[in-house]
Protein backbone atom coordinates (compact mmCIF):
# COMPACT_ATOMS: atom_id res chain seq x y z
CA UNK A 1 0.00 0.00 0.00
CA UNK A 2 2.87 2.42 1.25
CA UNK A 3 4.76 1.76 -2.47
CA UNK A 4 1.36 2.33 -4.28
CA UNK A 5 1.25 5.62 -2.46
CA UNK A 6 4.41 6.64 -3.11
CA UNK A 7 4.08 5.91 -7.01
CA UNK A 8 0.82 8.16 -7.13
CA UNK A 9 2.66 10.62 -5.57
CA UNK A 10 5.52 10.54 -8.02
CA UNK A 11 2.79 10.49 -11.20
CA UNK A 12 1.15 13.27 -9.56
CA UNK A 13 4.28 15.86 -9.39
CA UNK A 14 4.92 14.63 -13.13
CA UNK A 15 1.67 16.08 -13.39
CA UNK A 16 1.68 19.32 -11.99
CA UNK A 17 5.06 19.60 -13.92
CA UNK A 18 4.57 19.24 -17.04
CA UNK A 19 1.40 21.40 -16.71
CA UNK A 20 3.58 23.84 -15.62
CA UNK A 21 5.82 23.08 -19.02
CA UNK A 22 2.77 23.76 -21.01
CA UNK A 23 1.54 26.60 -19.26
CA UNK A 24 4.50 28.72 -19.67
CA UNK A 25 5.90 27.60 -23.22
CA UNK A 26 1.56 28.45 -24.00
CA UNK A 27 2.29 32.28 -22.28
CA UNK A 28 5.34 32.51 -24.38
CA UNK A 29 3.76 31.35 -27.61
CA UNK A 30 1.38 33.46 -27.41
CA UNK A 31 3.67 36.88 -26.98
CA UNK A 32 5.73 35.67 -29.48
CA UNK A 33 2.78 35.60 -31.75
CA UNK A 34 1.89 39.16 -30.51
CA UNK A 35 5.54 40.60 -31.86
CA UNK A 36 5.98 38.44 -35.01
CA UNK A 37 5.83 41.58 -37.72
CA UNK A 38 4.27 38.33 -39.95
CA UNK A 39 0.69 38.14 -37.70
CA UNK A 40 -1.62 40.49 -38.60
CA UNK A 41 -2.57 41.12 -34.98
CA UNK A 42 0.96 42.95 -34.47
CA UNK A 43 1.94 45.88 -35.34
CA UNK A 44 4.23 46.12 -37.83
CA UNK A 45 7.81 47.70 -37.05
CA UNK A 46 8.63 51.24 -38.79
CA UNK A 47 11.16 50.92 -41.86
CA UNK A 48 14.61 51.53 -41.02
CA UNK A 49 16.41 54.51 -43.42
CA UNK A 50 19.91 54.49 -44.53
CA UNK A 51 21.66 57.85 -42.49
CA UNK A 52 23.89 58.33 -44.76
CA UNK A 53 22.27 57.75 -48.05
CA UNK A 54 18.58 58.79 -46.83
CA UNK A 55 18.52 62.99 -46.18
CA UNK A 56 14.48 63.12 -46.35
CA UNK A 57 14.23 60.62 -43.31
CA UNK A 58 16.77 62.63 -41.30
CA UNK A 59 15.05 66.05 -41.79
CA UNK A 60 11.48 64.52 -41.06
CA UNK A 61 13.09 63.32 -37.81
CA UNK A 62 14.76 67.05 -37.04
CA UNK A 63 11.95 68.80 -38.42
CA UNK A 64 9.71 66.99 -35.57
CA UNK A 65 11.67 66.41 -32.81
CA UNK A 66 13.49 70.01 -32.80
CA UNK A 67 12.75 72.91 -34.91
CA UNK A 68 9.13 71.99 -33.60
CA UNK A 69 10.57 72.78 -29.96
CA UNK A 70 13.72 75.24 -30.71
CA UNK A 71 13.56 76.93 -34.09
CA UNK A 72 16.81 78.25 -33.33
CA UNK A 73 18.61 74.89 -32.14
CA UNK A 74 16.65 73.18 -35.41
CA UNK A 75 18.66 75.25 -37.88
CA UNK A 76 21.95 74.59 -36.12
CA UNK A 77 21.50 70.70 -36.08
CA UNK A 78 20.33 70.97 -39.94
CA UNK A 79 23.76 73.19 -40.73
CA UNK A 80 25.70 70.02 -38.23
CA UNK A 81 23.60 67.66 -40.45
CA UNK A 82 25.40 69.52 -43.69
CA UNK A 83 28.74 69.14 -41.79
CA UNK A 84 28.76 65.67 -41.09
CA UNK A 85 27.81 65.25 -45.13
CA UNK A 86 30.35 67.11 -46.25
CA UNK A 87 33.04 65.21 -43.71
CA UNK A 88 33.04 67.56 -41.47
CA UNK A 89 32.38 65.52 -38.36
CA UNK A 90 34.82 66.66 -35.57
CA UNK A 91 33.04 70.66 -36.23
CA UNK A 92 29.64 69.08 -36.48
CA UNK A 93 30.19 67.37 -32.75
CA UNK A 94 32.35 70.47 -31.66
CA UNK A 95 28.83 72.53 -32.44
CA UNK A 96 26.46 70.47 -31.18
CA UNK A 97 28.37 69.61 -27.84
CA UNK A 98 27.77 73.52 -26.88
CA UNK A 99 24.35 73.04 -26.90
CA UNK A 100 23.79 69.36 -25.41
CA UNK A 101 22.44 71.00 -22.15
CA UNK A 102 19.79 72.31 -24.07
CA UNK A 103 19.41 69.37 -27.21
CA UNK A 104 19.26 66.44 -24.89
CA UNK A 105 16.25 64.30 -24.93
CA UNK A 106 15.17 65.61 -28.31
CA UNK A 107 15.36 63.13 -30.80
CA UNK A 108 16.79 64.45 -33.56
CA UNK A 109 19.46 66.49 -31.73
CA UNK A 110 20.46 63.29 -30.31
CA UNK A 111 20.65 61.50 -33.28
CA UNK A 112 22.47 64.00 -35.28
CA UNK A 113 24.76 64.73 -32.37
CA UNK A 114 25.44 61.05 -31.44
CA UNK A 115 26.20 60.53 -35.18
CA UNK A 116 29.20 63.43 -35.36
CA UNK A 117 30.32 61.90 -32.48
CA UNK A 118 30.60 58.43 -33.71
CA UNK A 119 32.48 59.84 -36.92
CA UNK A 120 34.76 62.01 -34.98
CA UNK A 121 35.49 59.07 -33.14
CA UNK A 122 33.94 60.07 -29.68
CA UNK A 123 32.36 56.58 -29.40
CA UNK A 124 31.79 56.73 -25.69
CA UNK A 125 30.11 59.85 -26.05
CA UNK A 126 28.09 59.02 -29.36
CA UNK A 127 27.00 55.59 -26.99
CA UNK A 128 25.61 57.60 -24.50
CA UNK A 129 23.64 59.75 -26.69
CA UNK A 130 22.91 56.90 -28.94
CA UNK A 131 21.16 54.95 -26.27
CA UNK A 132 18.97 57.82 -25.24
CA UNK A 133 17.56 58.12 -28.53
CA UNK A 134 16.47 54.79 -28.74
CA UNK A 135 15.52 54.64 -25.45
CA UNK A 136 13.05 57.54 -26.12
CA UNK A 137 11.92 55.56 -29.38
CA UNK A 138 13.04 52.17 -29.78
CA UNK A 139 11.44 51.48 -33.34
CA UNK A 140 14.37 54.03 -35.02
CA UNK A 141 15.92 51.93 -36.52
CA UNK A 142 19.23 54.65 -38.09
CA UNK A 143 19.32 55.87 -34.47
CA UNK A 144 19.76 51.73 -33.78
CA UNK A 145 22.03 50.97 -36.47
CA UNK A 146 24.32 53.74 -35.13
CA UNK A 147 25.00 52.66 -32.08
CA UNK A 148 25.28 49.21 -32.99
CA UNK A 149 28.00 50.22 -34.99
CA UNK A 150 29.50 52.62 -31.76
CA UNK A 151 29.68 49.13 -29.43
CA UNK A 152 31.14 47.46 -32.38
CA UNK A 153 33.92 50.15 -32.53
CA UNK A 154 34.87 49.98 -28.83
CA UNK A 155 35.00 46.17 -29.09
CA UNK A 156 31.74 45.43 -26.98
CA UNK A 157 30.40 42.35 -29.52
CA UNK A 158 27.71 41.36 -27.45
CA UNK A 159 25.98 45.00 -27.44
CA UNK A 160 26.88 45.42 -31.10
CA UNK A 161 25.27 41.79 -31.82
CA UNK A 162 22.21 42.57 -29.59
CA UNK A 163 21.53 45.54 -31.41
CA UNK A 164 22.08 44.22 -35.06
CA UNK A 165 19.99 41.37 -33.89
CA UNK A 166 17.31 43.12 -33.26
CA UNK A 167 17.67 45.28 -36.60
CA UNK A 168 17.41 42.01 -38.37
CA UNK A 169 13.78 41.83 -36.97
CA UNK A 170 12.56 44.68 -38.90
CA UNK A 171 12.48 45.48 -42.53
CA UNK A 172 15.23 47.05 -43.93
CA UNK A 173 16.81 48.33 -47.37
CA UNK A 174 18.36 45.42 -48.86
CA UNK A 175 21.93 47.86 -48.41
CA UNK A 176 21.42 48.04 -45.01
CA UNK A 177 20.80 44.77 -43.98
CA UNK A 178 23.56 44.03 -45.99
CA UNK A 179 25.78 45.52 -43.93
CA UNK A 180 24.33 44.06 -41.00
CA UNK A 181 25.05 40.72 -42.03
CA UNK A 182 28.21 41.46 -42.85
CA UNK A 183 28.58 42.72 -39.24
CA UNK A 184 27.01 39.88 -37.81
CA UNK A 185 29.94 37.69 -39.34
CA UNK A 186 32.71 39.68 -38.27
CA UNK A 187 31.38 39.67 -34.78
CA UNK A 188 31.09 35.60 -34.95
CA UNK A 189 35.21 35.92 -36.28
CA UNK A 190 35.85 38.16 -33.52
CA UNK A 191 34.48 35.51 -31.29
CA UNK A 192 36.77 32.89 -32.49
CA UNK A 193 39.93 34.74 -31.58
CA UNK A 194 38.94 35.38 -28.22
CA UNK A 195 41.70 35.09 -25.75
CA UNK A 196 41.28 32.44 -22.68
CA UNK A 197 39.71 34.24 -19.69
CA UNK A 198 41.44 34.27 -16.35
CA UNK A 199 39.52 35.39 -13.09
CA UNK A 200 40.12 35.30 -9.39
CA UNK A 201 39.10 36.97 -6.56
CA UNK A 202 38.90 37.72 -2.55
CA UNK A 203 35.99 38.44 -0.96
CA UNK A 204 35.61 39.60 2.97
CA UNK A 205 32.38 40.17 4.89
CA UNK A 206 30.53 40.74 8.30
CA UNK A 207 26.39 40.76 9.14
CA UNK A 208 24.63 39.87 11.63
CA UNK A 209 22.02 36.66 12.22
CA UNK A 210 19.03 37.01 13.84
CA UNK A 211 18.75 32.91 13.78
CA UNK A 212 22.03 31.25 12.79
CA UNK A 213 20.90 28.01 13.68
CA UNK A 214 18.14 28.25 12.00
CA UNK A 215 15.55 26.87 15.12
CA UNK A 216 12.38 27.59 16.86
CA UNK A 217 12.51 30.60 19.80
CA UNK A 218 9.49 28.22 21.29
CA UNK A 219 11.35 26.80 24.75
CA UNK A 220 9.68 23.17 25.04
CA UNK A 221 8.48 20.84 22.28
CA UNK A 222 5.72 18.04 23.17
CA UNK A 223 6.35 19.12 26.72
CA UNK A 224 9.94 18.13 26.32
CA UNK A 225 12.40 21.19 27.13
CA UNK A 226 14.84 22.06 24.42
CA UNK A 227 18.70 22.55 24.91
CA UNK A 228 20.42 25.44 23.38
CA UNK A 229 21.26 24.30 20.14
CA UNK A 230 17.85 23.83 19.45
CA UNK A 231 16.38 27.01 20.12
CA UNK A 232 17.19 30.46 18.06
CA UNK A 233 20.24 32.01 18.49
CA UNK A 234 21.42 35.10 16.97
CA UNK A 235 25.02 36.10 16.50
CA UNK A 236 27.16 38.15 14.06
CA UNK A 237 29.20 36.24 12.04
CA UNK A 238 32.43 36.82 9.76
CA UNK A 239 33.25 35.38 6.61
CA UNK A 240 36.24 35.19 3.93
CA UNK A 241 35.71 33.53 0.49
CA UNK A 242 38.29 32.73 -2.12
CA UNK A 243 36.90 31.72 -5.68
CA UNK A 244 38.16 31.82 -9.48
CA UNK A 245 36.92 31.11 -13.18
CA UNK A 246 38.34 29.46 -16.04
CA UNK A 247 37.06 29.47 -18.89
CA UNK A 248 38.66 28.64 -23.05
CA UNK A 249 36.81 28.68 -26.04
CA UNK A 250 36.52 26.13 -28.47
CA UNK A 251 34.68 27.33 -31.32
CA UNK A 252 33.37 31.02 -31.68
CA UNK A 253 30.27 29.95 -30.00
CA UNK A 254 31.39 27.64 -27.43
CA UNK A 255 33.42 27.27 -24.41
CA UNK A 256 34.28 25.34 -21.72
CA UNK A 257 35.24 26.22 -18.45
CA UNK A 258 35.84 25.21 -14.94
CA UNK A 259 35.02 28.03 -11.64
CA UNK A 260 35.63 27.06 -7.77
CA UNK A 261 34.75 28.36 -4.54
CA UNK A 262 36.48 28.41 -0.58
CA UNK A 263 35.07 29.91 1.60
CA UNK A 264 34.37 30.23 5.50
CA UNK A 265 31.64 31.43 8.08
CA UNK A 266 32.10 32.07 12.01
CA UNK A 267 29.44 32.70 14.45
CA UNK A 268 31.11 33.48 17.23
CA UNK A 269 27.94 33.34 19.10
CA UNK A 270 27.79 29.71 17.85
CA UNK A 271 30.10 28.03 16.79
CA UNK A 272 28.37 24.80 16.06
CA UNK A 273 27.01 26.07 12.83
CA UNK A 274 30.12 27.39 11.83
CA UNK A 275 30.80 27.00 7.86
CA UNK A 276 33.45 25.79 5.38
CA UNK A 277 32.79 24.95 2.14
CA UNK A 278 34.27 24.12 -1.29
CA UNK A 279 32.63 24.18 -4.38
CA UNK A 280 33.94 22.88 -7.77
CA UNK A 281 32.31 22.87 -11.17
CA UNK A 282 33.14 21.93 -15.11
CA UNK A 283 31.01 23.63 -17.50
CA UNK A 284 30.48 23.54 -21.24
CA UNK A 285 28.51 26.62 -22.89
CA UNK A 286 27.18 26.70 -26.11
CA UNK A 287 25.57 29.41 -28.18
CA UNK A 288 23.71 29.57 -30.77
CA UNK A 289 21.70 32.63 -32.73
CA UNK A 290 20.75 34.11 -29.71
CA UNK A 291 19.91 31.37 -27.37
CA UNK A 292 22.60 30.08 -24.58
CA UNK A 293 22.93 26.51 -23.47
CA UNK A 294 24.70 25.37 -20.03
CA UNK A 295 25.73 21.80 -18.86
CA UNK A 296 27.22 22.11 -15.44
CA UNK A 297 29.13 19.17 -13.23
CA UNK A 298 29.24 20.55 -9.72
CA UNK A 299 30.42 19.15 -6.61
CA UNK A 300 30.16 20.72 -3.02
CA UNK A 301 31.94 19.54 0.60
CA UNK A 302 30.73 20.95 3.73
CA UNK A 303 32.32 21.10 6.98
CA UNK A 304 30.57 22.20 10.27
CA UNK A 305 32.46 23.74 13.24
CA UNK A 306 35.63 21.82 11.38
CA UNK A 307 34.03 18.40 11.55
CA UNK A 308 32.63 16.92 7.91
CA UNK A 309 28.94 17.13 7.72
CA UNK A 310 28.35 16.47 4.06
CA UNK A 311 29.18 16.59 0.20
CA UNK A 312 27.35 16.59 -2.86
CA UNK A 313 27.51 15.99 -6.73
CA UNK A 314 25.40 18.13 -9.12
CA UNK A 315 24.71 18.11 -12.62
CA UNK A 316 22.74 21.64 -13.82
CA UNK A 317 21.77 22.54 -17.43
CA UNK A 318 20.40 26.35 -17.64
CA UNK A 319 18.46 27.34 -21.05
CA UNK A 320 17.92 30.66 -22.42
CA UNK A 321 16.21 31.92 -25.19
CA UNK A 322 14.71 35.51 -26.10
CA UNK A 323 10.96 35.28 -27.36
CA UNK A 324 11.47 39.23 -28.73
CA UNK A 325 13.32 42.20 -28.00
CA UNK A 326 11.92 42.74 -24.65
CA UNK A 327 11.13 39.27 -22.99
CA UNK A 328 13.26 36.41 -22.26
CA UNK A 329 12.41 32.71 -21.45
CA UNK A 330 14.76 30.79 -19.07
CA UNK A 331 15.06 27.14 -17.40
CA UNK A 332 17.06 26.08 -14.63
CA UNK A 333 17.08 22.11 -14.21
CA UNK A 334 19.19 20.81 -11.21
CA UNK A 335 19.79 17.04 -9.91
CA UNK A 336 22.02 16.02 -7.08
CA UNK A 337 22.65 13.69 -4.34
CA UNK A 338 22.80 14.72 -0.66
CA UNK A 339 25.10 12.85 1.69
CA UNK A 340 25.28 13.95 5.76
CA UNK A 341 27.75 12.12 7.98
CA UNK A 342 27.15 8.93 9.19
CA UNK A 343 25.77 9.58 12.62
CA UNK A 344 22.61 12.00 10.43
CA UNK A 345 22.42 9.72 7.19
CA UNK A 346 19.30 9.48 8.07
CA UNK A 347 19.07 12.63 5.90
CA UNK A 348 20.15 11.92 2.77
CA UNK A 349 18.36 12.36 -0.33
CA UNK A 350 17.95 12.37 -4.10
CA UNK A 351 17.31 15.78 -5.15
CA UNK A 352 15.81 17.37 -8.27
CA UNK A 353 14.41 20.85 -8.83
CA UNK A 354 13.48 23.21 -11.90
CA UNK A 355 12.91 26.39 -12.19
CA UNK A 356 11.28 28.35 -15.48
CA UNK A 357 9.95 31.49 -16.30
CA UNK A 358 9.70 34.93 -18.41
CA UNK A 359 12.00 37.47 -17.89
CA UNK A 360 11.26 41.30 -19.07
CA UNK A 361 13.68 43.36 -20.09
CA UNK A 362 12.41 46.85 -21.70
CA UNK A 363 14.37 48.57 -24.24
CA UNK A 364 13.74 52.13 -23.03
CA UNK A 365 14.85 51.21 -19.35
CA UNK A 366 17.75 49.87 -16.90
CA UNK A 367 16.15 47.60 -15.45
CA UNK A 368 14.51 43.70 -16.26
CA UNK A 369 11.67 41.44 -13.93
CA UNK A 370 11.04 38.13 -14.14
CA UNK A 371 8.73 35.75 -13.14
CA UNK A 372 9.40 31.87 -12.33
CA UNK A 373 7.70 28.31 -11.14
CA UNK A 374 9.94 26.15 -8.85
CA UNK A 375 9.14 23.21 -8.25
CA UNK A 376 11.64 20.18 -6.29
CA UNK A 377 11.42 16.78 -4.72
CA UNK A 378 13.73 15.55 -2.47
CA UNK A 379 13.61 11.34 -2.41
CA UNK A 380 14.77 10.17 0.55
CA UNK A 381 17.39 7.12 0.49
CA UNK A 382 16.15 5.69 3.39
CA UNK A 383 12.82 3.91 3.73
CA UNK A 384 12.13 5.28 7.34
CA UNK A 385 13.27 8.61 6.74
CA UNK A 386 10.79 11.18 7.23
CA UNK A 387 13.05 14.19 4.79
CA UNK A 388 11.41 13.10 1.41
CA UNK A 389 9.07 15.78 -0.19
CA UNK A 390 8.09 17.60 -2.99
CA UNK A 391 7.86 21.18 -3.68
CA UNK A 392 5.90 23.91 -5.72
CA UNK A 393 6.67 28.23 -5.41
CA UNK A 394 6.78 30.97 -7.54
CA UNK A 395 9.69 33.27 -7.42
CA UNK A 396 9.98 37.38 -8.46
CA UNK A 397 13.28 38.68 -9.43
CA UNK A 398 14.07 42.55 -10.13
CA UNK A 399 17.09 44.05 -11.08
CA UNK A 400 17.94 47.83 -12.03
CA UNK A 401 21.23 49.71 -12.97
CA UNK A 402 20.82 53.16 -11.76
CA UNK A 403 24.44 53.62 -13.01
CA UNK A 404 27.41 52.05 -14.88
CA UNK A 405 28.57 51.63 -11.00
CA UNK A 406 25.89 51.16 -9.14
CA UNK A 407 23.37 48.08 -8.98
CA UNK A 408 20.34 46.37 -7.44
CA UNK A 409 18.81 43.07 -6.77
CA UNK A 410 15.49 42.02 -4.70
CA UNK A 411 13.96 38.76 -4.49
CA UNK A 412 10.46 37.55 -3.57
CA UNK A 413 9.36 33.98 -3.18
CA UNK A 414 6.93 31.59 -1.78
CA UNK A 415 7.68 27.94 -1.54
CA UNK A 416 5.05 25.19 0.05
CA UNK A 417 7.24 21.76 1.39
CA UNK A 418 4.98 18.92 1.63
CA UNK A 419 7.10 16.10 3.31
CA UNK A 420 6.19 12.48 2.83
CA UNK A 421 3.41 11.33 4.66
CA UNK A 422 4.63 7.90 4.88
CA UNK A 423 6.68 8.69 7.80
CA UNK A 424 5.49 11.51 10.11
CA UNK A 425 7.65 13.85 12.02
CA UNK A 426 6.61 13.26 15.65
CA UNK A 427 3.08 12.19 14.75
CA UNK A 428 2.20 14.54 12.17
CA UNK A 429 2.27 15.07 8.30
CA UNK A 430 4.83 18.02 8.61
CA UNK A 431 4.04 20.64 5.96
CA UNK A 432 6.08 24.01 5.78
CA UNK A 433 5.26 27.35 4.27
CA UNK A 434 8.01 29.36 3.28
CA UNK A 435 8.23 33.02 2.51
CA UNK A 436 11.63 34.74 1.67
CA UNK A 437 12.44 38.38 0.32
CA UNK A 438 15.97 38.99 -0.55
CA UNK A 439 17.63 43.20 -1.90
CA UNK A 440 20.96 43.32 -2.68
CA UNK A 441 23.21 46.40 -3.62
CA UNK A 442 26.00 46.67 -5.51
CA UNK A 443 28.69 49.14 -6.17
CA UNK A 444 30.99 48.35 -8.95
CA UNK A 445 34.58 49.77 -9.15
CA UNK A 446 34.73 51.47 -5.36
CA UNK A 447 37.01 52.21 -4.62
CA UNK A 448 39.07 51.61 -7.24
CA UNK A 449 38.92 49.52 -10.24
CA UNK A 450 37.86 45.80 -10.00
CA UNK A 451 36.86 46.41 -6.49
CA UNK A 452 32.97 45.97 -5.54
CA UNK A 453 31.32 46.46 -2.39
CA UNK A 454 28.33 44.66 -1.93
CA UNK A 455 25.39 45.30 1.07
CA UNK A 456 22.51 42.17 1.04
CA UNK A 457 19.61 41.69 3.55
CA UNK A 458 17.51 38.61 3.14
CA UNK A 459 14.59 37.63 5.61
CA UNK A 460 13.31 34.01 5.57
CA UNK A 461 9.59 32.83 7.53
CA UNK A 462 9.78 29.56 7.68
CA UNK A 463 6.05 28.40 8.68
CA UNK A 464 5.51 24.61 9.74
CA UNK A 465 2.64 22.83 11.52
CA UNK A 466 5.31 21.21 13.53
CA UNK A 467 6.76 23.56 15.91
CA UNK A 468 10.28 22.55 16.16
CA UNK A 469 10.80 23.70 12.54
CA UNK A 470 8.95 26.92 12.59
CA UNK A 471 11.38 30.16 13.10
CA UNK A 472 12.05 33.28 11.67
CA UNK A 473 15.67 34.31 9.93
CA UNK A 474 16.93 37.87 9.01
CA UNK A 475 20.25 38.73 7.78
CA UNK A 476 22.39 41.15 6.99
CA UNK A 477 25.86 41.45 5.82
CA UNK A 478 28.63 43.83 3.93
CA UNK A 479 31.09 42.62 2.30
CA UNK A 480 34.04 43.98 -0.07
CA UNK A 481 35.41 41.58 -2.99
CA UNK A 482 38.60 42.70 -4.89
CA UNK A 483 39.08 40.29 -8.49
CA UNK A 484 42.48 40.17 -10.53
CA UNK A 485 42.07 38.84 -13.97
Amino acid sequence: MVQIQKIRSRQYRCFILRFMVWYLLTFAQQIYAQADPNNPQSSPPQPIQNTQNNQSSMESVLQKSVSAIDADLGRLVSHAKQKIMHGEAQNAFEILSKEEMKGAGILGFDYVFGVAALESGHQSIAIMVLQRAIDAEPDFGSARFQLAKAFYQVGDNEQAKYHFSVLKKQTLPEKVSNQVDQYLKSIQIRAAKYQTQKRAYLALGVGYDSNANASTSDEFFLSFPLNDENQKQSSPFYELELGGHFSQPITFNSQWYVDGRLNQRENPSIHLVDQTGFNFGLGYKYNWSDKVLDVKIGYLYQLLDDSYNRDSPSLQLSYFQPINSVVNFKVNLNASQQRFQSDIDIRDVDQFSTSLGLEHHPEKSQYSMGFFVVYGEDDATNSISPYGNNKLGLQWIYKKAFNEKFLMTAALGHLNVDYDGDVPFFGGHRKDHQNIGMVSLYWLDVPGKNWQIKSQFSYLDNSSNVALFDFQRLEAVLSVQKSFE
